[in-house]
């Protein structure tokens, strides 16, 4: 979202507020001009967007603005991408195919079928079987893909409407063939036994019948041949135990040590499975960032790795109480025994043997995956036997052997780097659930460790980008760039990273270095819609000597042309229409001011009511107000203050001071919360400067539209004057303001002077 500086406008002499005195004008006629000046700003936008690299590449650009344009506007959304499906399968089956061809196609193959059956020689049939079979596994991995499933059956399903009669024709056909080959097999018998066989010539029900019990029977059998000799489940055969004693080594038996393998691989697996999906719930709410990006985490850049989907334990099953039925035996020597199939299987031994005066524990595990040829890994681990830990051991043997479990090559072949990475997506989990600061410095010393066993391990760089952000949503400056740093040393082409670097200079203020790792970030990945926010967002909201709002609309259409329901990009526009419309009322072009605080209304409201944030609830506050909806403005401060987190459960200061900013607006008391606001100051070690003047802005706002007034004789007047940082207010006459709008004024007065004490203090 957007993150606002101080206003433009220096208010150092008398400033009238003209919006109430304006002409009213037909509805129709501002609705068909605002349309007017959205059509001209998307097309502006398209523009800026198909121009992005040069002359030279706006071919290039045209089609990938096309291309996004199709995948947003059509096969993101299922219902839209289901009906253009439907449709195209109607006209392929109404142009494309004709009654002869498809009629010849279905005859053909009934006739060749039989054809091959009869007199068709061996190697012809094979070739026959082999291309069905091929046809047939094309077909089904069609209908998997979900995207393709309806357009499939669409087709199927118009070319029987279409060919209804010739269908019932071949299936007679079918049956007539079927019976012509039952009189062919029983002429054949009768002359083979040298007496006559009793065979019906016809095809009744009956037969039917025993037809279909027979090919469920076959495919019931098939189905448990395949699922014994499935490749996916991965056998865990008890450890052999036969060198421990009877006494304190008989916890440690072979069934507890396959028990525990394969608990730790099942949770070395979801831990990756879990980021893979991309499950995390990174973007929050609670955040610094909020404005800016709240779209910023994304975990198409943050993958983890690709392990083994199936694990299983097998074991023994006791018999009497000195037998037991080896299950994991007899189940993997099926499997080796099946022509198609193959078995991977962990076995194992624990050994205690004597090293010099030491007496240690051993355990070795073999991984063999069989499928006509074997593949066989062995790991170890060991320790003192008098400083046994037998679920590290186990933690350690379940690393080794997970790296070979993947079913893609993994980032890094150093298997204590693997577990510190995956011991640090574990807490950085937990830290997402609970909040807790503890489990988020665990999560980086993890990652610190991984990258010391792989300096280049990458996926470490992204996980310390995602704790970096994390960071800074708590406003630890110090360990944001600490982790940053981290990650920088690992992979410095990651855009990713370079964004949260843009973040963090961001938040302090210092723009030059901002700009920089943000260009660079589109650099590496000039497709990415957040980074064009960033950069519109950072131009929208800068000083003047970086402040450009033709750069920053451009860059914002950029992101919507990339992502057509980027909310974040939406809300910016709609603050950069209001900003316009205050600079145009002040220079006196009120007919402008009205189509730009209009286009701002129409922007905030395409915004999914699901999706909008408590700042967009604040916006729109503000708009209200600026249109005279003094009660609508009132309703949705409360909204903002009903998503904003409490004092009690917020845990950044952004969160704190706009909690107690709502409560003023909403509640109109503010005493007590300019009581919190100054210990909320007092007691922060450290506040980012970008978040003080945001709010100040706000304020600012607000109390320049309570003191406004109509021109006229003994209207009040209202002087501002800058004295530094300090932004002082002179009412030399009070006239025609509400009960409501004299409380805001108060509250904004308190609210700026204590935001405005703390701001030198706490700038970066």
């Amino acid at each position: 979202m957007v993150r606002r500086n101080l206003l433009w406008v220096s208010f150092l002499k008398p400033t009238y507020d003209f919006s109430s005195a304006l002409p009213i004008e037909n509805p129709m006629v501002t609705k068909i001009k605002v349309f007017l000046s959205e059509l001209k700003e998307t097309i502006n936008g398209i523009n800026s967007f198909l121009l992005r690299g040069g002359f030279s590449d706006i071919v290039g650009q045209s089609i990938n603005w096309l291309s996004t344009q199709f995948v947003n506007l059509i096969w993101k959304v299922n219902i839209r991408r289901n009906v253009l499906l439907f449709i195209l399968a109607a006209l392929i089956v109404r142009y494309a195919i004709g009654n002869f061809q498809i009629n010849q196609l279905v005859q053909g193959q009934i006739s060749t079928i039989f054809h091959l059956l009869t007199n068709g020689t061996f190697w012809n049939v094979l070739l026959y079987c082999i291309i069905a079979v091929f046809v047939f596994l094309t077909i089904k991995h069609l209908i998997h893909l979900k995207e393709i499933r309806l357009f499939f059956f669409a087709v199927l399903g118009f070319l029987v409407l279409k060919f209804w009669a010739q269908v019932i024709q071949n299936v007679a056909q079918v049956i007539q063939n079927v019976n012509e080959l039952t009189r062919n097999t029983h002429d054949i018998l009768s002359a083979f036994f040298n007496f006559p066989v009793r065979i019906s010539t016809t095809i009744n029900f009956v037969n039917i019948l025993q037809l279909i019990a027979i090919i469920l029977l076959g495919t019931l059998l098939y189905l448990f041949f395949r699922w014994l000799s499935s490749s996916g489940g991965i056998g865990i055969v008890p450890f052999d135990d036969s060198s421990l004693g009877t006494n304190e080594e008989a916890k440690l038996n072979g069934r507890t040590i396959a028990d525990l393998l394969a608990v730790e691989l099942h949770r070395i697996y979801h831990i990756h499975n879990f980021i893979e999906d991309g499950k995390l719930n990174l973007v929050q709410t609670s955040s610094s960032l909020l404005r800016v990006c709240r779209e910023d985490l994304n975990l198409r850049l943050f993958r983890g790795e690709h392990l083994a989907k199936s694990l299983m334990q097998v074991g023994t099953i006791p018999i009497t109480d000195k037998a037991a039925l080896q299950v994991g035996s007899i189940l993997i020597a099926i499997q080796q025994l099946w022509p198609s199939g193959s078995s991977q299987v962990i076995t194992g031994s624990i050994h205690k043997y004597q090293s010099g005066n030491d007496l240690r524990l051993q355990i070795a595990a073999r991984y063999e995956q069989s499928n006509h040829h074997t593949d066989i890994h062995a790991y170890e681990v060991g320790q003192d036997s008098a400083n046994v830990e037998v679920s590290e051991m186990v933690k350690n043997l379940a690393y080794r052997i997970a790296l070979d479990l993947s079913s893609s090559p993994i980032l890094t072949s150093n298997w204590e780097a693997f577990k510190w990475l995956t011991e640090g997506m574990s807490h950085y989990y937990r830290y997402e659930r609970t909040q807790s600061l503890e489990e988020l410095n665990t999560a980086f010393d993890y990652c610190k460790r991984a990258k010391a066993k792989d300096k280049n391990y990458r996926k470490v760089g992204d996980l310390l980008a995602l704790i970096s952000f994390s960071y800074l949503n708590r406003d630890l400056n110090d360990r944001a760039k600490q982790a940053i740093d981290e990650a920088m040393a690992i992979h410095p082409a990651s855009p990713y990273i370079q964004a949260t670097y843009g973040n963090m200079y961001y938040l302090l203020g210092q723009y030059d270095e901002a700009f920089y790792h943000y260009n660079y970030a589109k650099e590496l990945n000039p497709s990415r819609p957040e980074i064009y926010l960033r950069i519109g967002c950072t131009y929208l909201v800068a000083p003047p000597p970086y402040r450009n709002y033709g750069k920053a609309r451009s860059n914002l259409w950029c992101t919507l042309n990339l992502e057509l329901d980027n909310v974040a990009a939406q809300s910016a526009l709609a603050w950069l229409d209001f900003l316009c419309h205050l600079k145009e009322l002040e220079e006196g072009q009120y007919e402008k001011s009205e189509i730009s605080l209009e286009k701002a209304f129409n922007k905030i409201n395409r915004i999914p009511q699901d999706k909008k944030t408590y700042i967009d609830y604040s916006n729109l506050a503000i708009f209200y107000l600026y249109r005279g909806c003094e009660k609508k403005a009132l309703d949705n401060w409360w909204k903002a203050l009903q998503l904003c987190p409490s004092l009690a459960s917020s845990l950044s200061i952004y969160d704190k001071l706009h909690y107690i900013f709502y409560k003023i607006l909403s509640s109109l008391e503010f005493e007590q919360e300019i009581v919190d606001l100054q210990r909320i100051m007092m007691d922060s070690e450290f506040c980012y400067r970008r978040i003080i003047e945001d709010l100040l802005l706000d304020a600012k706002i607000i109390l320049r539209k309570c003191l406004g007034f109509e021109p006229g004789e003994g209207s009040e007047r209202v002087i501002f004057s800058l004295h530094g940082t300090l932004l002082d207010f002179q009412i030399s006459e009070r006239n025609n303001v509400s009960e409501t709008h004299e409380k805001w004024t108060i509250a904004m007065k308190e609210f700026i002077a204590v935001l405005e004490y703390y701001l030198p203090t706490t700038a970066a």
